[in-house]
């Protein structure tokens, strides 16, 4: 992760030099534009609370004989009042770039720190972070080899921390002393497109003295392959306003994983009412799945209308753990051994299905303010077995299979503000 770094810091001094790289006055010739991004929305609401995004973010752009400089800054804030995620996060992130007509390059720095306690609560296992915080860096190349063919690839790594939290049964640290990914797509011709992404986040378990509790794995891989199809243009007699429509598919395979284990032993937590002497877990979790999805967009004078779908079909999903705990012998406890192992499998052929429709509207108020404002909606829709909802739930599949559909006033009002969000961007 060290050695990424270094690259990601050496591409924007390497971006900063080529501002300098005149003895003219860096204003001598250059067209500036400015852009102002706003936008915020709800991510999801129950009856427990709320969750919002809200995101803000300042460009710069300078352009002189087809050569592009750029500046880039973004704050991003993420609340939540839900009974299961109760937090605040605050994001930050700062990059640079050039571009020319072969070659775009971007390099930046971003971090990321919650103001308050992260608090979850799932039935009757709950956890909270204290002094939660990241901080990383990226860079971004994309060069044009033909009209055609074009590769884009995307690196980023970067460390998390937290203070001493109560995670459920033990009092520690969460920290990941890296996470690091990367993304490549390559541009074909006759408009396919290859893509596939891999990130992984290594976790570490520590006591509130910095004792080594446990570790673990968590990971991502994609592979997809995409075709465009541009419908052909025709335009609308009576206005003679041209009418572009286009639609993009894609197909591919995903997994995400995650794996971990962790200790203690009686001096790590020799206090009265801690019930163990020794404690050992460990979990495992697998999940496979194809995707399918479609995109439709269609242009019109100043409106656009994007309409985006996603299938995930899983093939193979299984979760276990297992764990044994000796318990202090006292005045509290008895000194029994407790063992316990399970194992969890979902359903072959559950669905997962995923929407947004966007709608753009563009005005032109001058020759140098253009106005953008848009409208999404997201909806998440999983379709899913009995079997699948009971390990969820903990009802019985027979249970769950008796019951009726229940559309109440709370789910219409969950499905009507969850996923709806708006934005305005500023071009001058």
């Amino acid at each position: 992760m060290k050695r990424l770094l270094v690259f990601i810091l050496l591409s924007l001094i390497f971006l900063f030099s080529l501002f300098s790289e005149s003895e003219q006055p860096l204003s001598k010739g250059f067209l500036f534009n400015y852009t102002i991004d706003l936008h915020g929305g709800s991510l999801y609401v129950d009856d427990s609370g709320q969750s919002f995004l809200y995101d803000s973010s300042f460009k710069f752009k300078a352009e002189k004989s087809q050569k592009q400089y750029f500046l880039n800054a973004t704050y991003t804030g993420l609340f939540s009042s839900l009974k299961f995620a109760d937090f605040k996060l605050n994001n930050g992130l700062f990059s640079a770039g050039f571009s020319n007509n072969l070659l775009q390059v971007e390099a930046g720095l971003f971090t990321g720190k919650m103001p308050d306690t992260f608090n979850a609560r799932i039935d009757k296992v709950y956890f909270n972070l204290t002094d939660f915080s990241y901080i990383g860096g990226f860079t971004d190349f994309h060069c044009n080899f033909t009209d055609s063919i074009s590769l884009k690839l995307s690196l980023f790594a970067g460390s998390q921390k937290t203070d001493t939290s109560n995670l459920y049964i033990v009092f520690g640290k969460v920290k990941s002393p890296f996470f690091a990914g990367g993304h490549i797509s390559l541009n074909l011709p006759y408009d396919f497109n290859l893509s596939s992404t891999y990130s992984a986040v290594k976790i570490q378990l520590l006591s509130g003295s910095n004792d080594f509790l446990g570790d673990g794995l968590l990971d991502y891989f994609d592979l997809e392959l995409g075709k465009l199809f541009i419908i052909e243009p025709h335009t609308v007699s009576q206005s003679d306003t041209e009418v572009v429509q286009k639609i993009k598919t894609n197909i591919g395979f995903l997994y995400s994983g995650g794996n971990g284990q962790a200790t203690t032993f009686l001096d790590t937590y020799n206090t009265l009412f801690y019930p163990f002497s020794y404690l050992y877990a460990n979990g495992k979790a697998d999940l496979y799945f194809l995707s399918f999805a479609a995109d439709y967009s269609v242009t019109k004078n100043h409106f656009n209308l994007l309409i985006n779908s996603s299938l995930f079909v899983n093939i193979y999903s299984r979760m276990n753990y297992f764990y044994k705990a000796t318990y202090k012998k006292n005045l509290f406890y008895d000194g029994s051994i407790k063992r316990e192992s399970n194992a969890f499998d979902f359903s072959n052929g559950d669905l997962l299905l995923l929407m947004r429709a966007k709608v753009f509207y563009s005005h032109v108020f001058s020759s140098s303010i253009k106005v953008d404002f848009f409208l999404q909606k997201d909806l998440a829709l999983p379709l899913i077995s009995s079997k699948t909802k009971a390990l969820f739930s903990g009802e019985s599949e027979e249970e769950i299979k008796t019951q009726s559909s229940d559309f109440s006033s709370s789910l219409l009002r969950t499905a009507l503000l969850s996923g709806l969000s708006l934005g305005i961007q500023i071009d001058f």
